[in-house]
């Protein structure tokens, strides 16, 4: 008997519910999993528990692993980031409007090297005028 649990295929294995990659990986390499590692789906799909779309990898990996991922997913998107930077937009709003995370529009823009130039663009009231963004 199975069921799923957050997209996860769980299976009972002495008496105790479990998701199956977990058991299958185990069964493979003879031994529980260390506590600094992971079970990761290498083509994504969460029950696709074939150990030939199983890897086994440290937690510091998959974090890594998955970071890069994302990084790589929206870099076609520089330019849209940069230009939605230059228009004044935060990267939280950028994120939001490019449905993104937060720390992808952040890293993107400093690895752009993008800024905005606040220097002498002050009005009356002590407050920015208007920003640019300088390349």
């Amino acid at each position: 008997m199975s069921c799923m649990s957050y997209g996860y295929i769980i299976v009972k294995d002495n008496a105790k519910w479990r998701r199956e990659h977990i058991v299958i990986m185990e069964h493979s390499i003879g031994r529980k999993l260390n506590k600094n590692e992971i079970v990761h789906h290498i083509n994504g799909n969460k029950t696709d528990n074939r150990i030939v779309n199983l890897q086994l990898m440290t937690k510091g990996e998959h974090i890594t692993l998955h970071n890069f991922a994302r990084e790589y997913k929206h870099k076609a998107d520089d330019e849209t980031i940069q230009n939605l930077y230059a228009e004044e937009y935060s990267g939280r709003q950028i994120a939001s409007i490019l449905k993104i995370g937060k720390s992808t529009v952040l890293n993107c823009i400093q690895r752009l090297g993008v800024s905005r130039n606040n220097f002498g663009i002050r009005n009356e009231n002590g407050k920015f005028a208007e920003r640019k963004a300088v390349i």
